[in-house]
């Protein structure tokens, strides 16, 4: 379980996952919270997709640089 977790949560992924979390809750402060939508007004769906996004895109960038390698 701890190699599970050291190998799918490496620095660019958390930091990646902070910085969409921080993007989506920007977007439902600006665009969202007066929504009629229950995605965009929902401040929690909004940070938990944010940082599903975030893992996604680290992941990417992490297997990008393992294969430039």
């Amino acid at each position: 379980m701890k190699e599970f977790f050291r190998r799918n949560f490496t620095g660019i992924h958390i930091g990646s996952m902070l910085l969409f979390t921080v993007m989506a809750i920007l977007y439902w402060y600006l665009s969202g919270r007066y929504s009629e939508h229950f995605f965009k007004n929902n401040v929690v769906l909004v940070a938990i997709w944010g940082i599903i996004v975030g893992w996604i895109t680290g992941d990417f960038i992490r297997n990008a640089q393992k294969k430039g390698k």
